[in-house]
């Protein structure tokens, strides 16, 4: 008689079948895009993605949410880019409303679909664009009640840091040059309980 599954066997077998279901889902609605593009019709409401989920390529899918964690982009932009991209010419298309990976689990998530991914971030997010909108998203997230009801956005944070800084430089050097006396300026102005060169 096989032993039961520890807890950890359990929610890794959870995490494995979550990341396989999120593939597929996000496969159909890059496939119904592609179609979209390309002035044909979406694939029918029965149409089915066929994604591994057991075994080792189970455990590959991990790779997929684990980039689209890492690099704040949607698994919908990360097959869309690496199937309909990068392995555009190597894919296998079933057909008749099948749909499916096309290429290998292994391919799919190894070090050169990584490193070509990441090349393509940069180029469609050259500003950091996909960074900010995580970042504002989880602001959102986990604004307390009662909090203000539109938070800055981080362009707006990042400026208003700008500007504040700018400020308060300029408060520090106006304080350092009203207390130095130099040639064109000989009565600096005196801190409370001090007196002037000229009044000693």
């Amino acid at each position: 008689m096989a032993d039961a599954p520890t807890s950890k066997e359990r929610a890794l077998l959870k995490a494995v079948t979550a990341a396989s279901a999120a593939v597929a889902d996000a496969l159909l609605r890059v496939e119904n895009a592609k179609l979209l593009r390309d002035g044909r019709s979406r694939l029918d409401g029965s149409a089915k993605a066929s994604v591994p989920y057991s075994g080792v390529d189970g455990l590959r899918l991990l790779t997929l949410r684990a980039w689209a964690s890492r690099y704040h982009v949607s698994l919908d932009f990360i097959l869309a880019f690496l199937l309909d991209g990068h392995f555009s010419k190597i894919r296998a298309r079933p057909g008749g409303g099948h749909v499916s990976l096309g290429v290998s689990v292994a391919a799919l998530t190894g070090v050169k679909a990584r490193q070509a991914l990441e090349e393509e971030i940069v180029r469609a997010y050259p500003m950091g664009e996909n960074v900010m909108a995580a970042r504002d998203q989880l602001v959102q997230i986990v604004r307390p009640p009662g909090a203000l009801k539109r938070l800055p956005q981080s362009a707006d944070m990042i400026a208003a840091y700008g500007q504040e800084m700018e400020s308060r430089q300029r408060l520090r050097r106006t304080k350092f040059t009203s207390k130095r006396a130099w040639r064109g300026n000989p009565d600096p102005v005196s801190s409370p309980g001090e007196k002037s060169p000229d009044h000693q």
